[in-house]
């Protein structure tokens, strides 16, 4: 089991971050469904460039909401098939170009290395991952009796010091048990 000086320190920013991935063509005239992993709504706006993980960049010609999913359409894409070709792709932005944050938030990735401490400040751990996809994010704390997961909620992580190196968990009973 890995000790707390083990885990890797704090990771770099990424150079590009995931906005969305693009699904199945939705019509004949070029649209797609993307599966949106942002929370700026102008992301997808009318002349937005989104670079993807093939390398070439692509520019939102249309966009809308139909039910439940987003329908793109982008410039030179016409047709079915050339929206099939896009099935897969991974829509990203630069990091610089990631909106500004609140002094209360943070980027997932700046919490991977931060030290975790209890509310007395005595070191538990280092924050070894975190899954923010799940639908209640989540943490994984490497201890030197293993790794634990934690719900990232503030009734277990009320204190989130980037600044500092670390954040603060409320050890309940069986939190950190095996």
């Amino acid at each position: 089991m890995p000790e707390p000086d083990k885990v890797p320190e704090p990771v770099k920013v990424p150079d590009k971050v995931t906005v969305g991935t693009i699904g199945k063509p939705h019509g004949l005239d070029g649209a797609v469904v993307v599966h949106p992993e942002t929370d700026n709504p102008d992301r997808f706006k009318p002349g937005a460039s989104l670079d993807t993980d093939s390398g070439k960049a692509l520019i939102v010609g249309r966009a809308r909401r139909s039910e439940a999913i987003l329908l793109v359409t982008f410039v030179g894409v016409t047709d079915r098939d050339a929206a099939e070709a896009l099935r897969g792709l991974v829509l990203t932005i630069s990091a610089d170009d990631r909106r500004n944050l609140e002094d209360d938030e943070f980027w997932p990735e700046d919490l991977v290395g931060l030290e975790v401490r209890d509310p007395t400040g005595s070191l538990i751990g280092r924050v070894a991952g975190i899954d923010a996809e799940a639908p209640q994010p989540r943490l994984t704390i490497a201890t030197d009796r293993g790794e634990f997961v934690v719900p990232l909620v503030n009734a277990l992580v009320p204190e989130v010091n980037v600044g500092d190196g670390y954040l603060v968990i409320e050890p309940i009973d069986g939190l950190l048990e095996p």
